[in-house]
């Protein structure tokens, strides 16, 4: 099936999915793996949609993340710089593609004595009679990568 044109896959979605972006759309469904595209064709892998399903402990997982984070930014955002919450990041948009599974490594061996590292202090200061009043406290540490650089970027 043609991309575009009269009788093609765009025309098809536009009848079929009211307001969605067709481009949304199409990358869901070679998501999926219902279509694949290439040489401005879509073949037809799967006559039904089928959403690859989520594993109902990584969608906790996620929830908290963003919860903890977007928490930490909220509270920030309407404090003074004295009661603000740490939050920081190290970030460097001229890394070569190339050092990108050397920085993986870096970060899943130092980050995790790191996250350890802090375990043990929260260990050490926990109430585990809860004697005293309690509050739940945490860091995060997460990889921050645009895995597909710009078209043309790769050998600069």
């Amino acid at each position: 099936l043609p991309m575009s044109g009269a009788a093609s896959l765009s025309t098809l979605l536009n009848r079929y999915c009211g307001d969605l972006p067709i481009t949304a759309v199409i990358a869901e469904l070679e998501h999926v793996g219902a279509v694949k595209r290439g040489g401005g064709y879509a073949t037809v892998k799967s006559r039904y949609y089928m959403p690859i399903t989520l594993d109902e402990d990584a969608l906790a997982r996620f929830g908290n993340v963003v919860h903890d984070l977007l928490t930490t930014i909220g509270h920030n955002l309407v404090t003074d710089s004295e009661h603000a919450l740490f939050e920081g990041r190290a970030t460097n948009d001229r890394v070569t593609v190339a050092q990108l599974d050397a920085f993986r490594a870096f970060l899943n061996q130092r980050g995790q004595a790191f996250l350890e590292e802090v375990d043990d202090w929260l260990t050490q200061h926990s109430d585990t009679a809860r004697a005293a009043k309690t509050v739940r406290l945490g860091a995060g540490l997460y990889l921050i990568s645009d895995d597909r650089p710009d078209p043309g970027t790769e050998s600069r």
